[in-house]
């Protein structure tokens, strides 16, 4: 499989991996879920730990406006 064919397998996000999003600052902008992610990872790649892999490189937490909070996760994902 070369590069090309694994963008254009793993570009499209169906509507029911989508949530809207309605509050906030990212209103309506959208979310995908990563539970997703992970199958469809698991379907081009094998599963995780043996066709793929990600470290966790930073966790954190940051206050925004309004008393909103945003969760981050930094990782390096290898296949």
């Amino acid at each position: 499989m070369n590069n090309l064919e694994i963008y254009n397998q793993a570009r499209g996000v169906p509507e029911e991996a989508i949530k809207p999003i309605n509050g906030g600052r990212l209103t309506g902008f959208s979310d995908i879920n990563p539970m997703w992610r992970i199958k469809r990872l698991t379907e081009l790649f094998g599963p995780c730990g043996i066709g793929w892999w990600y470290v966790i490189k930073n966790k954190h937490l940051a206050e925004g406006a309004n008393g909103e909070w945003g969760a981050f996760v930094d990782i390096d994902l290898y296949y």
